[in-house]
């Protein structure tokens, strides 16, 4: 199998420049095979390996392999008709999937630019590359139980599942006396699981008109178990002093930044100025962007063989960084810096001149 080059066109800020265009080329030779049993209708087994050489890892480590096998079980087939259970599997899988490293991130090269009359210009990279890269992998076990009952008009698919995602290939930031701002590593250890259900229901099965509803509901958790011997990799920052970070024992996208200062009862402290107290750096864990659950609802309604569908999404917890409240509640734009308190006077003046102690956040 290979891949086209990947082409990218990205506008200039200066509606006058010419816009900014560049050319990679990733290609990836795959070979596939897969084998399956089938035993009495009942048992089945499927078992498949792949060999992957991609164009953009070194060589040497630029061939992987990865097997995955399903199992399943129909019991069944074992249960004596009846109208309750219509149908009832149980299912366990093991998979490990590769992938390669970005374009261009092995070998360090010039960056050639217009030349300056008679003089050529050259430049390096802010990323440094790593002529030592691994392919990443994942490595993931899911036992599910699938059932329906009732001639089909309800029924489950309950899923548990654990992933671990090692040698991610990732930009880490390095300190700048280095001569770059970030290179690329293979960092650690990152461990997904949780449990995915799926339920449906048939309130109208007519055969002029039907009516489907499929619900969702998944919850996943996520922790970094290793970072290559490092505490904290920096996925992104931003202004404010707040940052994304991959930090050990944590989740992976933990918000970082000031958090109040907090008493032995969790109450915030109150500074002499009168507003709440700060932590003295940036680097408190004050949020993390997953949510705490995500589901879905979809509808399908069938007349005489037209189809309509729509769905419901939903996401349940996850932090944000809001840079517009950050700056509104600064400079007094947002709408609770504004308003008198109680004594009648400006919220917005200190709090010797009768002003709030702090404003909500």
């Amino acid at each position: 199998m290979a891949l086209p080059g990947l082409y990218s066109l990205s506008n200039s800020r200066n509606s006058l420049e010419a816009p900014d265009e560049t050319y990679n080329q990733l290609e990836v030779d795959g070979i596939f095979a897969k084998v399956g049993f089938v035993y009495d209708n009942w048992a089945i087994l499927d078992v498949t390996m792949r060999r992957d050489q991609a164009s953009t890892l070194p060589a040497g480590n630029n061939i992987y392999y990865y097997p995955s096998a399903s199992l399943g079980f129909i019991f069944s087939r074992f249960i004596p008709d009846n109208e309750a259970v219509t149908f009832g599997k149980i299912r366990l899988n093991y998979a490990e999937v590769g992938n390669t490293a970005p374009p261009l991130s092995v070998l360090d090269v010039y960056d050639l630019a217009t030349p300056f009359g008679d003089a050529g210009l050259a430049s390096v990279s802010t990323t440094k590359n790593n002529s030592d890269l691994k392919p990443e992998q994942t490595k993931s076990f899911e036992a599910g139980l699938e059932m329906r009952f009732l001639n089909d008009k309800v029924g489950f698919d309950f899923t548990w599942y654990k992933m671990n995602t090692i040698d991610q290939i990732i930009p880490a930031a390095v300190s700048r006396t280095t001569g770059y701002s970030a290179k690329f590593i293979n960092a650690g250890d990152v461990e997904n699981k949780g449990v995915e259900l799926q339920v449906f229901v048939r309130p109208v099965n007519r055969p002029n008109f039907k009516w489907r509803v499929d619900i969702n509901w998944a919850r996943n958790r996520n922790k970094v178990l290793d970072l290559g011997g490092i505490d904290n990799l920096l996925l992104g920052s931003f202004q404010g002093g707040v940052s994304i970070n991959a930090s050990l024992n944590e989740p992976y996208g933990t918000i970082r930044g000031r958090n109040f200062v907090y008493d032995d009862n969790g109450n915030k402290v109150v500074g002499a100025n009168g507003r709440y107290l700060q932590s003295a750096t940036a680097s408190e864990i004050i949020g993390n962007i997953n949510p705490d659950w995500t589901g879905g609802v979809y509808n399908t309604l069938t007349f005489k063989g037209l189809s309509f569908g729509f769905l419901i999404d939903a996401r349940k917890g996850g932090d944000v960084w809001s840079l517009d409240r950050y700056y509104g509640l600064a400079t007094g734009l947002a709408e609770e810096t504004a308003g008198v308190n109680d004594l009648g006077n400006d919220i917005r003046l200190p709090l010797s001149q009768g002003g709030v102690s702090s404003f909500p956040v």
